[in-house]
């Protein structure tokens, strides 16, 4: 290494001052300060044969390349951080060349500077630039292609477009895996990218799989201390910190630190990501103190690299502002909170995820000070974000949700305890956690053992497509609906459908019997589910699902997911938390349901409705009924005003009103959820109870035998059996298709010695009341006997209610009594039951 002793020629002479070449390189062994204040630093020779050093430094020569020397210059620039000397000098070089190979690399390093100083849409300008270069030159799976569109997807990641991301990042992947070897970085940053998407959207398992890709490449094919190893790091750290685990996370982290201290400038701009994400561990784990000091080491470096209005620069002073309000030092706080809304308000979208979380942020600390109105706000401002940039499933739009949720809950007054009704503590999600943890039907029958037959508890509401259905109507709004669907169950009705029910139970019929004769096991549940399907769909929509000939895929996956809970749901637990918060999210937008699905079946309903009102087809299913009510009703209206004009002194009642399409569609989807719950329920257990107790199947049996002989099964002779009637009603019992019942007090009511005030939400349990050995002597044994007449007379009516009880009792129980009963009928003419080795039975 040169060097040489400018003693002589220096201004201080009694220094011994040692000039090295430029291009030296030594370790630093050790920094001291000596006792009169000054700094000893101990430096180390390198040589050609550090393999460390060579490798990286064979490592940036490989990096920094390009065919010029403008150009590797240019690259070397923007490594440093110095974004603006090197927009200066790619600006130079593309005012010199004519080669469109050049031109494009150029596009794309500008496109680079552009994204480094957030300025986005300027960034994507120029990578499109070079990516239509490239394309033109028809370098289709070009790796230099596969870049400019993957530096395309980063930035439409950063403006929360993901869908654009995941698209344009994954075309690069696949470029990548085409023409790259397995080793290669650049492969590696294409699995990266797209681990970022993923973890923006909280798909946290997707996102590590794609990390761990490219961190294998990495450590196989990059110097340990390369910089880009730190990227990776802290992209594993992240996830692992989302996942809560913020000790996993902070092992990363320090390995991304201990990376960059060692390979880049002390203030280089990459960092800042992991002093931040460093920092926010230690915010989770209570070590304020030093994640205000990572945070304050990346506000000097943003300081000194960003502009005044950069994102980023806003990002660290909502961190910061983070840390003082855990700290309780709510006046700095807000401080910084401050400056980083004057940012984010002139550098990002109203939508952008930065400010959400800066809103919810300044939530938290206007709770702390007990400024709950001012919290309020700020949690609507994050919901109204968050719900528009991320997917209905997202742990972050759950968690405020949840923060609007708890408020309101605080808010609400222990109506329990101040009406003396026992009951477990009302604590947030207290509630709904247990039903979870236990299921309904356990839950019900431990309070009930705990505090007895009346409980407090909270749980309403229902919103969405249902929200026109006769559970959810009132007064004068129920009664109109309901006088208009009842007859669409009455005997004659019925009658009319069973054509329909005879079809598809004929193929139910027919399924079984293949089942039979490969004597193969089957799941009943799985076949009955399909049989129901068919026939509420065929009887109430006018719609062929064939879901026993396993066709319409689409549909039937569609109406399947009105009858599915799905817990992954965050609008499901806000009608637990809030049901009045429920309801005005209701009318934003959100539903337990799917919007794609309530789409697609309304557009097939709204197209049967349109075919009937034109005459195109009919058919004896509830949209006719509703139709032909409909028309009635005009052609009434039109007789009236021609009465009235001829007698205008004669007193007229009011007509009822017909359904509108959104009553219509909302009354079967009502019908089909109901219907298929109880009905499918209902044959799934009896099918068990005969394969369980085969002395009771052969009853059953036999009495098809001697009621129905060879003869067709009409609707009047499957209406004749009556012990089938008496086991189908023990089945109900054991296994009730509905665990509960909920009613609300329409006026103040003294139940023994609770008042109840209007208003009140009452819960009735199913279960608890039809297995309480009060009323039913050995309640878990199956007894059909119970139900005959002479039984039957001994009990209170209300200690059976598999369809409720009352005006709003079901009001499709006849329907679904007779679509069960044909089913049975037809399937056990032909088949016998028998259990197999995966059939449950209690001992």
């Amino acid at each position: 290494m040169p060097f040489a002793s400018i003693r002589s020629l220096s201004e201080f002479e009694e220094e011994d001052e040692i000039l090295f070449s430029v291009n030296s390189v030594l370790y630093i062994i050790d920094i001291n300060q000596t006792n009169e204040g000054l700094w000893c630093i101990k430096l180390s020779w390198t040589n050609e044969t550090d393999q460390q050093l060579n490798n990286l430094a064979e490592r940036l020569r490989e990096e920094i390349q390009g065919s010029t020397a403008w150009h590797r210059l240019g690259y070397f620039v923007i490594q440093l951080g110095e974004y603006s000397t090197a927009e200066e000098i790619y600006a130079i070089f593309l005012d010199h060349i004519s080669d469109s190979n050049e031109e494009a690399k150029i596009y794309f390093q500008l496109g680079l500077i552009k994204d480094k100083l957030g300025q986005y849409v300027q960034a994507i300008s120029f990578y499109t630039k070079s990516v239509e270069i490239f394309q033109a030159k028809k370098t289709l799976h070009h790796i230099d292609l596969a870049v400019a569109l993957s530096s395309i997807g980063t930035v439409y990641r950063k403006i929360v477009d993901y869908s654009k991301a995941l698209f344009y990042c994954e075309k690069a992947l696949d470029i990548a895996e085409n023409a790259l070897p397995t080793d290669s970085p650049s492969l590696a940053t294409s699995y990266n990218n797209i681990g970022n998407i993923y973890i923006d959207l909280g798909e946290y398992s997707k996102a590590l799989s794609f990390y761990e890709k490219a961190l294998n490449i990495f450590e196989i094919s990059l110097p340990k201390n390369h910089p880009t190893m730190a990227k990776s790091y802290n992209s594993i750290g992240m996830v692992y910190y989302n996942l809560s685990d913020y000790l996993k996370s902070i092992s990363f982290y320090k390995q991304a630190i201990d990376i960059c201290e060692k390979s880049l400038p002390p203030n280089h701009p990459d960092m800042v990501q992991s002093f931040n994400n460093l920092a926010l561990a230690n915010i989770n784990i209570g070590k304020y103190g030093e994640a205000l000091l990572y945070f304050e080491k990346a506000l000097r470096i943003h300081q000194q690299s960003l502009t005044k209005s950069h994102p980023d620069l806003g990002q660290t002073y909502n961190n910061i502002g983070l840390v003082y309000c855990k700290m309780n030092d709510f006046l700095q706080a807000s401080v910084f909170y401050k400056r980083a809304l004057e940012i984010y308000k002139k550098s990002l979208p109203l939508n952008h995820p930065y400010l959400a979380q800066l809103y919810e942020n300044i939530g938290r600390m206007h709770k702390y000070v007990n400024d709950q109105e001012t919290a309020l706000k700020y949690f609507d401002k994050v919901v109204t974000i968050r719900r528009k940039v991320l997917p209905p499933n997202h742990p972050d739009l759950a968690r405020s949700l949840t923060n609007i949720g708890n408020f309101y809950w605080v808010r609400k007054n222990n109506i329990f305890h101040r009406l003396g009704i026992p009951g477990p503590a009302r604590i947030p999600l207290g509630e709904f956690f247990h039903v979870i943890q236990k299921g309904a039907r356990i839950n019900d029958v431990d309070l009930i053992r705990k505090y007895g037959k009346v409980v407090g508890r909270t749980i309403e509401g229902i919103t969405g497509p249902f929200e026109h259905g006769l559970p959810v109507l009132k007064d004068e709004q129920w009664k109109n609906a309901r006088s208009i669907v009842s007859p669409t169950f009455s005997s004659a009705k019925l009658k009319a459908m069973y054509t329909l029910m005879n079809e598809t139970s004929d193929t139910y019929r027919d399924r079984l019997l293949e089942y039979a004769d490969k004597k193969e096991i089957f799941n009943i549940n799985t076949l009955t589910e399909k049989y129901t399907l068919d026939t509420i769909s065929s009887c109430l929509f006018g719609i062929e699902t064939n879901s026993l000939k396993n066709e319409n895929a689409t549909l039937i996956k569609h109406l399947k997911k009105f009858f599915t809970i799905d817990f992954t749901n965050i609008f499901l637990y806000m009608l637990v938390i809030s049901p009045r918060l429920a309801r005005y999210l209701a009318k934003k937008g959100y539903s337990i349901f799917p919007s794609d699905t309530i789409n697609y079946v309304s557009n097939i309903v709204n197209h049967v409705i349109s075919q009937r009102r034109q005459h195109l087809e009919r058919r004896n299913d509830f949209i006719q009924m509703m139709i032909d009510h409909e028309e009635a009703v005009k052609v009434e209206e039109a007789m009236t005003e021609q009465t009235k004009a001829k007698d205008p002194q004669q007193q007229w009642g009011t007509l009822k009103k017909s359904l509108n399409d959104k009553e219509i569609f909302a009354q079967g989807l009502v019908f089909l959820a109901a219907g298929f719950e109880t009905t499918s329920v209902l044959l799934s257990f009896f099918f068990y109870v005969m394969a369980t107790e085969p002395i009771v199947q052969e009853k059953v049996y036999e009495e098809i035998q001697q009621e129905l002989g060879d003869d067709e099964i009409s609707y009047e002779k499957v209406n004749q059996l009556q012990y089938l009637d008496m086991v189908i009603n023990e089945t109900l019992r054991m296994y009730p298709p509905f665990i509960k019942l909920d009613r609300v007090a329409s006026q103040d009511y003294q139940l023994g010695d609770y008042h109840m005030p209007k208003g009140s939400f009452v819960t009735v349990p199913i279960y608890p009341i039809h297995h309480d050995p009060e009323y039913w002597p050995e309640p878990e044994n199956f007894i059909a006997e119970r139900f005959s007449p002479a039984e039957k007379a001994k009990r209170h009516p209300m200690t059976f209610l598999p369809f409720d009880d009352g005006p709003r009792n079901c009001i499709g129980m006849r329907f679904a009594l007779l679509e069960a009963k044909i089913a049975i009928a037809k399937a056990l003419r032909v088949v016998e039951f028998e259990k197999c080795e995966k059939t449950e039975v209690p001992p």
